[in-house]
């Protein structure tokens, strides 16, 4: 019976022995193809950046696509999760935390929703997942959201717009998914 021959042996034989011929380098072609075949692109492709949640689609692609004023989408993705936070309580539940409409936004929302000790709305029985989620939601309102609607910049970069707008859209499914 014939002996079985791997192609890493006649590769490591041909590397070892400096014997390049052409058998060896179709060996190597076969195993890792080429870039003639096209089956290692000379370039990488680009990334595919997708929103996942509808609203956050339809408010802020659009303005990712147009070019400058990227500020608006900083403006817009952390009212989307605000409101998003907002309508997953009862209208009535939601007016007895926080009587007052106009305290019904920003961290004071986030503090009577999301406390890890007694939350309204839960993203895990672990509380130090509860815990990390807060400060997330706390540092988006009060860090993204409230600079935002108090400055207009037009020197914010598509990049840092829609990194804005991929952390919220995260947060976004989160919310949904709490109990």
């Amino acid at each position: 019976m014939g002996q079985i021959v791997k192609y890493s042996d006649i590769l490591l034989s041909a590397l070892l022995s400096g014997w390049y011929s052409d058998v060896a380098i179709a060996l190597i072609e076969k195993a890792i193809g080429t870039l003639a075949a096209g089956l290692w692109s000379p370039t990488p492709p680009p990334p595919v950046l997708t929103i996942r949640d509808a609203e956050m689609r339809q408010r802020c692609a659009d303005l990712l696509s147009a070019p400058g004023y990227y500020d608006r989408v900083i403006l817009g993705a952390p009212t989307i999760l605000e409101d998003r936070m907002r309508r997953k309580v009862p209208f009535d539940l939601l007016a007895q935390l926080i009587p007052n409409s106009t305290d019904q936004i920003g961290e004071n929302l986030v503090n009577k929703l999301f406390s890890p000790k007694k939350p309204m709305l839960s993203i895990s029985n672990d509380e130090k997942l509860r815990l990390a989620f807060y400060k997330m939601l706390v540092g988006v309102v009060s860090y993204l959201r409230n600079y935002a609607h108090h400055r207009l910049d037009a020197n914010v970069e598509w990049s840092w717009a829609w990194s804005t707008v991929g952390l919220v859209d995260r947060l976004l499914a989160d919310i949904d998914s709490c109990i």
